[in-house]
């Protein structure tokens, strides 16, 4: 068996040797045990399931929520020759059976969905007429209530396993408290399932973090003091990723941003700069880093709070794959820090605001109460709030509860509209050909709307070029949308079963995330313990001090060293851009060399040794 691992690991994917635990969790699939495994960000859990389900009859069915994650996994599976197929993101009926009758017959190895698509009793009835090999649960902690990203939709799983007479699971995740651990075993009903933890502590990662009055120059230190590096910069909103990486690049930085809301093409664009430019910068959303595979990532900056430890930890483990030494640092203004958990529960809806988007929702698409539509939508977000009389961000983070309750799919369009302003009597003269034709288009539209500015969707590029030239001449108005979506009902609309779900579901996740929430904060303010200790307790495990976090290294710097450094009148920013050391400790060692008279400010608000 061993040798049989050792010949499809370099066949397919061109290693040696495997990573610590990989053959464990591989050889007890193989044996068809039930399995938990619980690796670090950069650990190798896709190969987990991967090699087993080429080397084991029948096919393996892979669980995820992350739709962009298993596209990328089936282009990379493809590319190695392995038959994978995915069955996740709005689909036709006809479609799904073609899909299915591909697994049935077409000898493929691995097929990838959404939880929500164990649920369908088609896909349930002709996977059990099918020879299935194991079940792949990835990120598992989402079955778990305790989780940092708690899906209701993950609680099938159990129940779909039962139906395939006890299919062997590997359940995998890269965060998982006791507590989240304890409840993957319940939910799952794994039986005398083989354990793999491995270690939180990354030994060659320095935490640090820092706090000042103005972040961006927090920023811009980090970034010159690692020029010629590979630099990921976390933020939490797409627009921010995006106004974060224009001003970096007025700077003068080579960079780029990358979030949910690009287009397949600009998502590829970005991946391919990010994977093969020498020292890029990428200013991200979370959306970025699941599967991707560089190994020299030397800085990690979170420019926003992460909304949990879990989250944090999960995205600083893309620091330093290589085993090299890599820093992960967290910059914000010490206002923010004190205020982060208070402020927590006004990024999630209440209940009754969920239930009411909902409503709203329904009435938009015109759902009759009973009627499951098998159609996908299109709604334009700033549009549809604005109908709706909802602030476009509440808007959205309700649509994409709502998906996490399971009661729609939410996905981005890649078929561009764009907002046009056209009056018939204003065009003036039409020329024969592509004006008139986009004329007599536009005249339709305006007829169809009652209203002189429409959303319009070109089906060539021959009458988008036409607006385009219209627009020049300022016969009409031409704006591209970029906030379309698509919206697929997974259920039959019932609204006492709604409302239900959300009071037994969204209320104790409101409570969950804010217990997420005081945690970070306790380890933003806890400067007092090593911080890699602080995550490795968090997740109950024990370890020494690291070392070389922000807590482990302020003693290195002195008040000797201070003194000797403020010789000539400094700056704040200049002992911050000098010493290894966060601002918060500078600012307490600089106020008692202060209070001792030893040293003074300058009408300059520079310091200087008396």
């Amino acid at each position: 068996m061993i040798q049989e691992i050792q010949d499809t690991l370099k066949k397919h994917w061109g290693f040696d040797q495997l990573r610590p635990l990989q053959s464990e969790i591989i050889q007890s699939v193989l044996h068809k045990k039930d399995t938990l495994a619980v690796l670090s960000t950069g650990a190798g859990k896709s190969l987990c399931y991967q090699l087993p389900a080429l080397l084991l009859p029948g096919v393996c069915v892979v669980v995820s929520p992350l739709v962009a994650l298993m596209e990328d996994q089936l282009t990379e599976l493809k590319t190695k020759g392995v038959k994978a197929l995915g069955l996740f993101g709005p689909m036709s009926e006809d479609t799904l059976v073609q899909r299915l009758d591909n697994i049935s017959y077409g000898d493929y190895k691995i097929v990838f969905m959404a939880p929500e698509r164990l649920q369908n009793p088609l896909v349930s009835n002709r996977l059990a007429h099918i020879e299935l090999s194991f079940l792949a649960v990835d990120e598992a902690h989402c079955i778990s209530q305790w989780g940092h990203d708690f899906r209701p939709s993950y609680r099938s799983i159990g129940t779909f396993r039962a139906l395939m007479n006890k299919l062997p699971i590997l359940a995998l995740t890269a965060t998982a408290t006791p507590k989240v651990v304890e409840d993957i075993h319940s939910n799952l009903l794994l039986n005398d399932a083989q354990e793999f933890i491995g270690p939180v502590v990354r030994t060659a990662l320095s935490i640090k973090r820092h706090y000042h009055v103005n972040k961006d120059l927090l920023l811009d230190i980090a970034l010159k003091q690692n020029v010629q590096k590979c630099i990921l910069i976390y933020v939490r909103s797409r627009s921010k990723a995006e106004k974060l990486s224009h001003q970096l690049k007025t700077e003068g930085y080579d960079c780029s941003y990358y979030h949910a809301g690009l287009s397949p093409e600009e998502k590829s664009k970005r991946l391919k700069y990010f994977t093969t430019a020498i020292h890029p910068i990428m200013v991200c959303t979370s959306a970025f880093g699941m599967g991707i595979d560089r190994q020299d990532v030397r800085l990690v900056v979170h420019y926003d709070i992460p909304e949990s430890l879990e989250q944090y930890y999960q995205e600083i483990g893309r620091a330093g794959r290589d085993q090299e030494n890599a820093t992960a640092l967290l910059i914000s203004e010490e206002e923010r820090i004190l205020g982060f958990a208070e402020t927590a529960s006004e990024s999630y809806p209440t209940v009754d605001q969920l239930y009411d988007i909902y409503k709203k929702l329904v009435g938009l698409f015109q759902i009759a109460a009973g009627e499951h539509p098998d159609q996908t939508y299109t709604l334009g977000l700033s549009e549809s709030a604005h109908k709706a009389g909802i602030k476009p961000r509440d808007w959205y983070l309700g649509i994409r509860s709502l998906e996490k309750y399971g009661i729609l799919q939410f996905g981005e369009t890649t078929k561009k509209e764009w907002l046009i302003t056209f009056e018939p009597s204003g065009f003036g003269n039409k020329d024969q050909g592509d004006d008139d034709l986009l004329f007599r288009a536009l005249s339709q539209k305006f007829h169809d709307s009652k209203h002189p500015t429409f959303r319009y969707r070109f089906t060539s590029l021959k009458m988008l070029k036409a607006a385009e030239s219209a627009a020049k001449r300022s016969k009409i108005k031409l704006i591209p949308t970029t906030d379309i979506y698509t919206i697929h009902w997974a259920v039959p609309r019932e609204d006492q079963f709604v409302k239900k779900l959300l009071r037994t579901h969204h209320q104790p996740y409101i409570e969950l995330r804010q217990d997420h929430a005081n945690k970070m904060q306790d380890f933003l303010e806890n400067q007092n313990q090593c911080a890699m200790q602080l995550i490795a307790e968090h997740f109950g495990q024990e370890t020494k001090a690291c070392g070389i976090c922000d807590f482990c290294t302020a003693s290195i710097v002195t008040q000797e060293d201070l003194l000797r450094f403020c010789s000539t009148p400094r700056s704040f920013m200049d002992f911050i851009s000098t010493f290894d050391c966060s601002p918060q400790h500078l600012k307490i060692l600089l106020g008692e060399l202060e209070s001792e008279g030893i040293i003074a400010v300058n009408h300059e608000a520079k310091f200087y040794s008396k």
